[in-house]
């Protein structure tokens, strides 16, 4: 069993907000959760 932890960070890499997950939860689910009420201008993600 594994864990994984979903991160949305500031521009200067302070943690926003954290979303934990199982290992076998794909990356791009979490996407909208973690920006949803931030107001960003940019957003860097990479699907794993």
């Amino acid at each position: 069993m594994s864990t994984k932890i979903h991160v949305a960070v500031d521009a200067l890499g302070n943690p926003l907000r954290l979303i934990a997950t199982a290992g076998q939860v794909a990356d791009v689910t979490q996407g909208e959760a973690l920006v949803s009420g931030l107001e960003v201008e940019h957003v860097i993600a990479d699907k794993g």
